[in-house]
């Protein structure tokens, strides 16, 4: 699991904390619209099953927002079980703040550059620099890096500012 999939997977836990039992009443509510305190406008049917459901806007993205709410919920709930690895806060936080993930993971494994470096196979001085972002670093020096700190590829380099395609 990625870091950027554990930080989403932070901020879930919290959404499951507000969730509560709105996941129940939600899926009650989308099961049998009937019986639900929505302001639900006549249902148009195919024969005798309705087949679609006439709203108020407002209504329609309160919905939407908590099926994206639930889909979070979910998400967090399977990564738990596949059992991601847990990160203390302060590491979170300095991966969120724009600090250099491969100086954050390489303290929060207890690694020295030097260490990290012998490790990876390449020059202290060169993993100095991708450090303080003065060089970007190759596809296989972050793979070798990756490999040491126990995390994949994507959790070393930031695509924040990037186009993704």
């Amino acid at each position: 699991m990625t870091a950027k999939g554990r930080l989403r997977n932070a901020n879930c836990s919290k959404a499951s904390a507000a969730v509560g039992n709105s996941q129940a009443r939600l899926s009650r509510k989308l099961q049998d619209p009937m019986q639900s305190d929505l302001d639900i406008k006549p249902l148009i049917k195919r024969g005798d099953k309705p087949e679609w459901a006439v709203l108020p806007y407002e209504e329609y993205l309160a919905l939407k927002e908590k099926a994206e709410m639930l889909e979070d919920v979910a998400a967090f709930d399977q990564a738990m079980v596949v059992g991601g690895e847990a990160m203390p806060h302060e590491v979170v936080k300095r991966l969120v703040e724009g600090e250099n993930p491969i100086k954050v993971w390489r303290i929060y494994r207890g690694l020295t550059q030097h260490n990290l470096a012998e490790q990876a196979e390449l020059s202290q001085s060169y993993l100095a620099m991708i450090e303080k972002g003065e060089r970007e670093g190759t596809v296989k020096a972050l793979k070798q890096i990756a490999k040491v700190l126990g995390v994949d590829i994507d959790d070393l380099v930031d695509t924040r500012d990037q186009d993704v395609v």
